[in-house]
């Protein structure tokens, strides 16, 4: 008779209410079988048919299956749809690996979308490759006379020169040998003072060894108002000082709406002891809602950038 613990046991197994029985596994891989068996038999009408997004849909619909599944079921399941072919989203080819479809997208797909070959002449016609061949009979740029074609480059490079005006402003202002900003405070001023009744203006500022003056003037136009800017030069300067300078909400005392009220634009002037005062610009408000919210202000505020360029 052995002597020996029977709870001693070097093979300890699980309670048999949490061991996994070969019945359950053999019936849980039956089951994973038969679902992707099912998802493959659903999507073979839509690989082989003309509806586009056959293999995408079965390659998510595996993918979801097999999400539910150890990592070694997924291991196999995964190589298993990189082994699938993958469709092109224009014309529905398929092809085995990316490198192939990216190249036929770029040079081959008919359904790719293309620029007609007089673009370089102002022909902006664009749209898919097989619909190109058509356009060839409609377009009329071969027919135009040099004087149209140079007219037409002419305003397709304003246009280009518009979009690109952002960045040049952006790369002017940050290539300033000197930046100074301003939250500045805008009281009325009145006709007594010899200026339009509708005037306002700020506290004197210090910049750039000057003395500065930001002052708005409110103008109607029948039933339109609007708000001109203009920035002063108190002193006389010993130089020429190129100045650029922008106005903005300030964000420490305005609401989220009144942030963007003024929209980013750039101004510049060179003042010297005969140009002290910048031409007066009309403030680009965002709209008439943007002029109410900033005359319904307890006090008007702005801030105001500067940027110094020797």
């Amino acid at each position: 008779m052995s002597n020996a613990n029977p709870n001693d046991n070097n093979n300890e197994q699980p309670p048999a209410a949490k061991r996994q029985r070969l019945s359950d596994v053999a019936s849980k891989d039956e089951s994973t079988l038969n679902e992707i068996s099912t998802t493959m038999d659903s999507s073979e009408g839509e690989v082989g048919g003309s509806s586009g997004g056959g293999v995408s849909d079965l390659r998510e619909r595996l993918h979801n299956i097999l999400v539910n599944y150890d990592q070694e079921q997924n291991l196999v399941v995964r190589q298993t749809l990189w082994e699938l072919p993958i469709s092109c989203p224009s014309c529905n080819d398929q092809f085995s690996d990316r490198k192939d479809l990216s190249r036929h997208l770029e040079f081959v797909c008919e359904g790719r979308v293309v620029c007609w070959k007089y673009h370089c002449v102002g022909c902006s016609w664009k749209g898919s490759y097989k619909d190109s061949v058509s356009h060839d009979s409609d377009c009329g740029f071969p027919q135009k006379q040099g004087k149209e074609i140079l007219d037409i480059l002419l305003h397709v490079e304003d246009r280009e020169l518009e979009a690109q005006k952002p960045v040049l402003q952006l790369h002017r202002v940050l290539s300033a040998s000197r930046v100074e900003f301003f939250t500045l405070r805008m009281k009325w001023i009145h006709r007594s003072e010899g200026l339009h009744p509708r005037t306002l203006e700020s506290e004197t500022i210090r910049a750039f060894e000057e003395d500065w003056v930001l002052r708005l003037r409110l103008k109607r136009a029948g039933e339109k108002i609007t708000v001109s800017g203009q920035l002063l030069l108190s002193t006389t300067p010993r130089v020429s000082l190129m100045v650029d300078h922008l106005i903005q909400m300030p964000q420490s005392v305005c609401s989220a709406k009144q942030l963007h009220d003024i929209r980013p634009r750039i101004y510049r002037h060179i003042f010297d002891s005969t140009g002290k005062c910048a031409k007066r610009q009309e403030l680009p408000l965002a709209g008439p809602q943007a002029l109410y919210r900033l005359f319904a202000m307890t006090r008007i505020q702005l801030r105001l950038w500067m940027f110094l360029h020797y």
